[in-house]
């Protein structure tokens, strides 16, 4: 009877064990074990890395990693600043939708610097947005929503191959070149990856998403990149003037949205001192 009475508790113990388990597993966040096998394979992905600027003191690079048969996409960006640096992984899927981003913080003034680094993380659930601290504790009381919205502008500009923020086409300083370029501007409020002044895109009726637009637009950014001061600028589509600037100042670079987009021409015009600087123009099929 002792015997019966030991094997029956013993195997109530197990059986409590991996119901615990069960339970832990079930309420697990599962963006957590993509983020596992990212980190624990990172070797085996492709890599592409470039410098980017104008978001720390010193600088910083980002490398995006992709892998055949995979939907991850998992960007990682450095920076480095004087007071510490921080190294931000983002995975997303291959629709470039977030799934969840470490953010390690290292103190000191270099790169793995010695100190006790600072990890938070933010998961995309289908619940909505959850906090974890560095012991992936769920933060229910706490939501740090500027460091959200930080994380996101950062997905935003790294997603957008043309950001400024990026390693740059090289214009040199007081040059009087300048250096235009334009990008849809999406419904979603993203930028296209291709230039429509440059690139060979067929922009035919992108107001609902047709032809190379991949997705509804009906705003552009126009870009402007060089260093000079009272520059006047025409845009019209259609040769009807949408706006005109004038003594505008191109300190690096500046950019113009312009709304009403996607069916018509789209004319440019800059001069300075009556002089044309440059004239170009985005033909835009209407469609039916």
């Amino acid at each position: 009877n002792k015997t019966i009475f030991f094997v029956l508790g013993g195997i109530s113990i197990i059986l409590l064990i991996l119901m615990a388990i069960f339970f832990l597993r079930s309420n697990s966040d599962a963006n957590f074990d993509l983020l596992d096998d990212f980190n624990s394979g990172k070797e085996s992905y492709t890599k592409e890395s470039s410098e980017l600027n104008e978001l720390s003191e010193s600088g910083g690079t980002l490398t995006k990693y992709t892998k055949n048969g995979s939907d991850v996409i998992a960007y990682e960006v450095v920076l480095i600043g004087e007071s510490g640096s921080t190294r931000t992984t983002l995975l997303t899927n291959k629709d470039n939708q977030l799934k969840i981003i470490e953010a390690i913080s290292f103190p000191g003034s270099e790169y793995n610097s010695v100190g006790d680094p600072i990890t938070e993380y933010y998961s995309y659930t289908k619940d909505g947005f959850v906090d974890y601290n560095s012991l992936k504790e769920k933060l229910v009381e706490h939501t740090n929503s500027e460091k959200k919205q930080q994380a996101e502008d950062l997905f935003q500009i790294i997603i957008n191959p043309k950001s400024p923020a990026l390693t740059e086409p090289s214009v040199e300083k007081n040059s009087s070149e300048l250096v235009v370029s334009a990008y849809l501007i999406y419904n979603d409020g993203t930028l296209s990856d291709f230039d429509i002044l440059h690139d060979q895109v067929a922009l035919w009726n992108v107001i609902i998403g047709e032809g190379d637009s991949k997705k509804p637009s009906e705003k552009s950014k126009i870009v402007f990149i060089g260093d000079m001061a009272k520059v006047d600028v025409e845009i019209k589509i259609d040769n009807v003037l949408k706006l005109s600037k004038r003594d505008l100042t191109i300190d690096s670079n500046a950019s113009i949205d312009i709304e009403g987009t996607g069916c018509g021409v789209l004319q440019i015009h800059v001069t300075k001192n009556s002089q044309t600087l440059y004239d170009g123009q985005i033909s835009f099929e209407c469609g039916e």
